[in-house]
């Protein structure tokens, strides 16, 4: 007996065919797919965390507050009260001091490629206990910045920006061992060798950078060049250059359940012909990355440079950082 091909071959296709209420495995949510919202700071599924110390080249619309504590310690010349006073510089030692920071930027949007943004921010360190203050003294910093940044996203990996800023940054600066130090040597005293007010406006051109391999994996990185327009060590005695780089790693498109990105930071700033030292900075932190439109982490810094006293210092700080962006869909 010969079966029939047609009844035999749609029995083979019903029993090949999938169940329609057979239990398939979801894929990770990604940015931008299955309803979730397009966030302007996210390439290939990764959404990239914030910093203050690296610039980003993505072009949104939010608003950002961030400030910090912390303590370090600085060398100087040893300080003996007497009586009579005296001040050894063969023998130096260890001096402690505290500071803090704060600061707002807000970015606008304009169109998809270009965004201009602002920021304010003010730092502050003061010597801790008798002998820190009056070889330290004490010193406070309040910076404004505007800058234009235009931007092109390069295929689903990559994005670039150019960037130019104006920052203005005046240094208030009070030393009181280093002002009789100058007094003697002078043979003359007046306020300048005791108070210090330095003013700059430091024009900088900028280039940005970041790289999403993975949806879990993000690198971003900054160049920048300054030029300022004033004297004194408001900024540097002459033009310098800054490169920063951070790399993120965001858990939760590896697991869906733990919505935290890790970041690591390095941003190196150095004087092109000055006479200041540079400065270095490493960074740790960790964000919240549940919600795109929001920004919320920690992050802990260790600084190696000067003081504005020119004093060698080590400064150890922890900031928290929170940003809202306003994200199309």
């Amino acid at each position: 007996m010969r079966l029939r091909p047609g009844p035999l071959l749609g029995v083979l296709l019903l029993v090949a065919a999938p169940a329609p209420g057979r239990a398939q495995v979801d894929p990770v949510p990604v940015q931008g797919t299955r309803g979730e919202p397009v966030s302007q700071r996210a390439l290939a599924g990764h959404l990239f965390v914030p910093s203050h110390l690296v610039q980003d080249p993505f072009s949104y619309t939010g608003v950002g507050l961030f400030w910090g504590v912390g303590g370090g310690s600085a060398t100087g010349p040893t300080l003996d009260l007497g009586p009579p006073p005296r001040v050894d510089f063969v023998n130096t030692r260890n001096y402690g001091f505290n500071g803090l920071g704060l600061g707002m930027a807000l970015d606008v949007r304009i169109l998809e490629w270009i965004s201009v943004h602002a920021s304010a921010d003010t730092q502050a360190y003061l010597g801790t206990g008798n002998r820190a203050l009056l070889v330290l003294g004490t010193s406070a910093r309040i910076t404004g910045l505007v800058g234009l940044k235009g931007s092109l996203r390069i295929g689903e990996h990559v994005r670039l920006a150019a960037i130019l800023d104006a920052q203005y940054g005046p240094v208030f600066t009070a030393l009181l061992v280093q002002g009789l130090i100058n007094a003697v040597n002078s043979g003359q005293i007046s306020l300048d060798q005791f108070y210090q007010e330095n003013r700059a406006l430091t024009w900088i051109p900028a280039l940005a950078g970041s790289f999403a391999p993975f949806p879990f994996l993000g690198v971003t990185l900054n160049l920048r060049l300054l030029f300022p327009d004033g004297s004194g060590n408001a900024q540097f005695a002459s033009s310098g250059i800054a490169f920063a780089g951070m790399v993120d790693l965001d858990l939760r498109p590896l697991v869906p359940f733990v919505p935290l990105g890790l970041s690591g930071v390095y941003s190196i700033l150095s004087p092109l012909g000055g006479a200041l030292a540079t400065t270095q900075n490493y960074g740790l932190g960790i964000y919240y990355t549940g919600v795109p439109e929001l920004a919320a982490g920690i992050e802990i810094d260790w600084q190696q440079g000067r003081l504005a006293s020119e004093h060698v210092a080590s400064f150890t700080s922890a900031w928290v950082n929170l940003r809202y962006y306003w994200n199309a869909r």
